[in-house]
């Protein structure tokens, strides 16, 4: 059985070390990244970036907050 590789989204308040991660993911996994701008400390905030990672994938399969 194959193992089935996940697209991912990162989660950062700025855009320049996220675009960093990014592109080394996508380049290193060949997987969809996206990389979402957000301030988990502020509640509008999250449920945006929830809805934009919902719209691009349909749902999330593993959630890490570290």
């Amino acid at each position: 059985r194959r193992a089935r590789l996940a697209d991912i989204a990162l989660v950062a308040r700025s855009a320049e070390a996220l675009e960093a991660t990014r592109h080394e993911l996508q380049a290193e996994t060949g997987r969809k990244v996206i990389g979402v701008i957000a301030n988990t400390a502020d509640d509008d905030s999250v449920r945006a970036m929830a809805q934009t990672i919902l719209n691009t994938f349909g749902h999330v399969d593993i959630l890490i907050n570290a």
